[in-house]
């Protein structure tokens, strides 16, 4: 959220701080939201824009946080490099209540299915609610990160997926996936 010049920091924050913990009673899909300490995204020395005919924003997105970000990262004298309007790639579940009333399937049996089945899920009351990294090995004389590699990454992938509480062979496939 950016304020325009001249507003009074302090009270634009108590009133986002009121309207969050109001955020807090929808239902609970994901992480609560937080309010960060202000800090000048404005001061910033250089600003570049991407624009592309032929790539998609998502893609755009990776290109940005897997090779320019880090390029600019190794410049000295570069402390941060801060990224705005990522378009993060998605696997989205539409489902269709009729189809699912006739298959047999919750609604719930489908958000618990799908937030599982990923290693890092950001519906925060499931099993898979673990956000983060893997970690980092450290030796003698470096850190090396760790990084998840996930098994689901295509629809296809989802789509063999089994849904929790079935047989295994009645997976999502079964269910249309698109």
């Amino acid at each position: 959220m950016v304020f325009k010049p001249g507003t009074d920091l302090f009270r634009a924050r108590q009133l986002v701080s009121e309207r969050l913990t109001q955020a807090r009673a929808l239902p609970n899909v994901s992480a609560a939201p937080v309010l960060m300490q202000p800090l000048s995204s404005t001061s910033r020395v250089m600003m570049i824009r991407l624009t592309s005919k032929e790539m998609s924003a998502i893609d755009m997105s990776v290109l940005a946080r897997w090779t320019l970000k880090p390029g600019l990262l190794a410049v000295p004298g570069v402390a941060n490099v801060a990224i705005w309007g990522l378009r993060d790639q998605q696997l989205q579940v539409l489902v269709d209540p009729g189809e699912l009333e006739a298959k047999g399937v919750t609604l719930d049996e489908v958000i618990t299915t799908t937030g599982n089945a990923v290693w890092v899920s950001p519906l925060s009351y499931l099993e898979a609610s673990t956000p983060g990294t893997g970690g980092f090995l450290e030796t003698g004389h470096q850190r090396l990160g760790v990084q998840h590699v996930l098994p689901i990454t295509t629809p296809e992938d989802l789509g063999q997926v089994s849904l929790e509480g079935r047989p295994e062979s009645w997976c999502w496939a079964m269910l249309h996936t698109s």
